[in-house]
């Protein structure tokens, strides 16, 4: 690995913090409308959707065992991996934004499909 191929730690900060950042929230959004006593039907969407985005990791447990999971441990492993590896994309000339947005997207339609899986007592 040449000097000009290493990522920049700024790039690997911004893009790590955003990610860990935007996961807590989506998380904590999400319990604090799952938990509500009047969520239902779409509120319960979208609160599992924001949970299940925030924590990809509890959220595959969780559908397994059909209950909410928090394995806040792993999940935040995966999001500073996945930061690091967006700073990585763009010491190799692609775009650490783009790819940390696309990561979020995805982290929201992955939420999506597995809220569709779960239905809560």
């Amino acid at each position: 690995m040449t000097r000009s191929d290493a990522p920049g730690c700024r790039d690997a900060a911004l893009a790590t913090a955003l990610l860990l950042g935007l996961g807590i929230a989506f998380t904590f959004s999400g319990i604090s409308l799952i938990n509500d006593a009047g969520c239902e039907g779409s509120c319960e969407l979208i609160g599992l959707t924001l949970l299940y985005a925030g924590g990809p990791i509890g959220a595959a447990i969780g559908v397994f065992t059909d209950s909410v999971v928090i394995a806040w441990t792993l999940d935040i492993a995966l999001w500073v991996v996945l930061g690091f590896w967006a700073a990585r994309v763009g010491s190799r000339g692609g775009s650490t934004w783009k790819f940390t947005l696309t990561v979020l997207g995805l982290a929201l339609v992955y939420g999506l499909a597995l809220s569709q899986l779960v239905t809560l007592a």
